[in-house]
């Protein structure tokens, strides 16, 4: 019986669809794997490109951080030496009004001093305590805008 089969012609074409069968299947199987490699290259391009974006991104966010912060140290350290100029004036002008307050004291009534000198002095540091002011709010307004900027850029 064996060698009668080897002898059959379908004992022969049934091998022979086996074989063409698997190679079929085995060329498939290359070309499917083929393309996955090909998609899955190409994912990780992606993901690298998207990565370098990222990163390029963090480092300009990095850079506008960094000179937010230097503008801010630099408006506190204006902002505390206007302070320290504010402060200053406030003595020289108690230091006046204390001088001109001896002064009158020293005066006799009636020797032509129409107004009080003491007045004077407090108009003068009214008008300067105004200007200070406005200098403190123009600060505030520049801190307060600098510290939006700040947030705008740190937390998108």
């Amino acid at each position: 019986m064996p060698l009668t089969l080897l002898l059959n012609w379908r004992f022969w074409a049934a091998i022979g669809l086996a074989v063409s069968h698997w190679f079929a299947y085995h060329q498939g199987g290359l070309s499917k794997q083929v393309e996955l490699d090909k998609y899955v290259a190409e994912q990780q391009t992606a993901q690298i490109a998207e990565l370098n974006s990222a990163r390029a991104r963090e480092q300009e966010l990095q850079l506008a951080k960094q000179k937010a912060e230097y503008a801010y140290q630099d408006l506190k350290k204006k902002s505390a030496d206007a302070a320290l100029g504010a402060e200053s004036e406030r003595v020289l002008l108690l230091a006046a009004i204390d001088a001109a307050r001896g002064a009158t004291e020293d005066t006799v009534p009636g020797s032509g001093i129409d107004a009080d000198p003491a007045q004077g002095i407090l108009r003068e540091s009214i008008g300067r305590y105004a200007e200070v002011a406005g200098i403190a709010d123009r600060l505030s307004d520049q801190v307060t805008g600098l510290q939006d900027y700040v947030k705008g850029v740190c937390l998108k």
